[in-house]
């Protein structure tokens, strides 16, 4: 019955808002069945039940189950309500989420394409929501090398939420983000200094100081004055932002690592042997616990330590260093 159904489409997102993801892919698969059974295919149910599926199956990283749960649902999704549609532009846009995690970047590209053009057509270039597209499109064009035409996107969007939401808003602070992060690609680096450091200040606000979301824009700060040649300062964000990360996320997530490496490049590009060799000790030891000793992530961090050893004289020290960059091979 449709009642039985709901009961399991609610009972899936209950699972999905609480983590317990495979409970919610269970109760997903049964609300599709019961759909199925109910409604046939051709029905904006079945439609909509495929999608929840297909974004369940991408946040357990299932991606290509999801992709083709996520391709019906558009296939179906076209048929039902033709292809000017608000409900095919969301199903789209799930899409190409997880055929850009998949590294399909040229398959995603025409979905963000008719994303954009029907918010634009049907809500108008100043609605939140079509500077939400240009912020994703954005995202698409980066990965693709293409930092100028993804500046102008973002740029559009940071001036649609602001006049929307205003400057302190997480939407408004997140383009401003992604544009200063473009700016710097494009070596515009004062300009993505001054932009980053409001941003900052904007996150910590609307946030909170300890917000993964302020160690992301630390990062970006700490690349912008690495670039100024601003060592300590950039030196001071790193080391914050890793800070922020291992609370948040835990001495575990790839972004506490990142933050780590970071940090080790930016002393050997200064010449600081003697905290760098410190540095690489920690960042490698961080890397045993979370990856191992014989990632490959681990053996380049303990090839710096070798070369930052041979720097200060340390021939033992450079020796052990090297033999650990070889373990495993």
């Amino acid at each position: 019955s449709s009642v039985l159904i709901a009961a399991y489409d609610a009972l899936g997102q209950l699972e999905l808002q609480t983590g317990n993801y495979e409970a919610a892919l269970a109760a997903a698969r049964m609300a599709l069945d019961l759909q199925l059974h109910r409604s046939g295919r051709r029905h904006e149910q079945f439609a909509r039940r495929l999608n929840n599926l297909g974004a369940i199956e991408a946040q357990l990283g299932q991606l290509e189950s999801a992709e083709q749960s996520l391709t019906d649902a558009v296939d179906l999704s076209k048929q039902i309500f033709g292809l000017d549609s608000l409900a095919v532009a969301d199903r789209e846009l799930n899409l190409a989420v997880v055929l850009r995690r998949l590294g399909k970047l040229a398959e995603a590209r025409p979905l963000y394409e008719h994303i954009l053009d029907v918010h634009h057509r049907l809500l108008g270039p100043e609605h939140p929501r079509f500077a939400q597209s240009r912020n994703n499109f954005g995202r698409l064009l980066e990965d693709l090398g293409e930092p100028g035409a993804a500046a102008e996107h973002y740029q559009h969007a940071a001036e649609v939420f602001r006049s929307a939401h205003g400057k302190g808003h997480p939407e408004t602070a997140t383009a401003e983000h992604n544009l200063a992060r473009c700016w710097l690609k494009l070596g515009r680096a004062e300009e993505a200094e001054a932009l980053a450091t409001a941003v900052l200040d904007r996150r910590r606000t609307a946030l909170g100081s300890e917000h993964d979301a302020v160690a992301d824009t630390l990062m970006l700060l700490g690349n912008a004055r690495q670039a100024l040649g601003q060592a300590t300062a950039a030196r001071a964000c790193f080391q914050e932002a890793a800070r922020l990360y291992a609370a948040a996320l835990g001495e575990s997530s790839p972004y506490f690592l990142d933050a780590l490496r970071q940090e080790l490049s930016l002393l050997e590009e200064t010449g600081d042997w003697n905290d760098a060799f410190v540095a690489g000790e920690r960042c490698w030891s961080f890397h045993v616990r979370a990856l191992g000793e014989q990632a490959e992530l681990t053996r380049n961090i303990a090839a710096h330590v070798a070369r930052i050893a041979a720097r200060l004289g340390h021939d033992r020290e450079r020796e052990a260093w090297d033999s650990r960059s070889r373990s495993g091979r």
